[in-house]
């Protein structure tokens, strides 16, 4: 198993973001102009404050 680590690992990657960037376009196809336009709205304003969320109660990150 060890062997085959380093082609399983990026392979199971490359399908993993493919399936994310399949369902979002199908998603988008889906809502519409409007519908696409607020949820592109969403992910760029809840993606950094997720972030921010998470790394605030991190004590290890430099200030």
């Amino acid at each position: 198993m060890n062997g085959l680590l380093p082609f399983i690992l990026p392979l199971g990657a490359v399908i993993g973001v493919a399936t994310v960037m399949l369902s979002l376009g199908a998603i988008f196809l889906a809502a519409g102009k409007e519908g696409t336009i607020i949820i592109g709205l969403a992910i760029i304003v809840l993606v950094p404050l997720v972030g921010a969320l998470l790394s605030r109660g991190s004590k290890e990150t430099p200030v």
